[in-house]
């Protein structure tokens, strides 16, 4: 610390307040750096995770250490692929063979204008 000695209580005022704005641009480049890695890191595990042919939500919920529920009967109501009946989607993500089917049939899974029409028009509605 003799590097300071030499200074007077108004340049030692002076020296902390510079350290200060100092510490404070890097804490603010330190987090924002840090929200940058987690993005990349997060873009890099999701693109992973759907290259192995996963959903992302499936692939959370057993990181997350949620309990699947027991295979039973969907409650409420549903809708099912007439093609094949063990295709059923309910609500929430949309899934793959979902997916797959509408940009077939040249609809756009991302509207959801067009989801409801592919619905109503190329799935089984079961009332819950």
């Amino acid at each position: 610390m003799g590097t300071f000695e030499h200074l007077d209580i108004d340049e030692l005022h002076q020296q902390r307040q510079e350290i200060e704005q100092q510490q404070a641009e890097i804490e603010r480049l330190l987090k924002r750096k840090l929200k940058e890695a987690k993005g990349d890191f997060v873009r890099e595990l999701r693109a992973q995770i759907e290259a192995q042919g996963y959903e992302v939500a499936d692939i959370a919920s057993q990181l997350l250490g949620r309990k699947r529920g027991a295979a039973t009967a969907p409650t409420g109501s549903y809708y099912v692929d007439p093609d094949d009946p063990d295709n059923t989607y309910k609500r929430g993500a949309i899934p793959r063979w979902l997916k797959d089917k509408m940009a077939a049939m040249g609809f756009d899974p991302d509207s959801r204008a067009q989801r409801d029409a592919f619905k109503a028009e190329h799935l089984t509605f079961v009332a819950g």
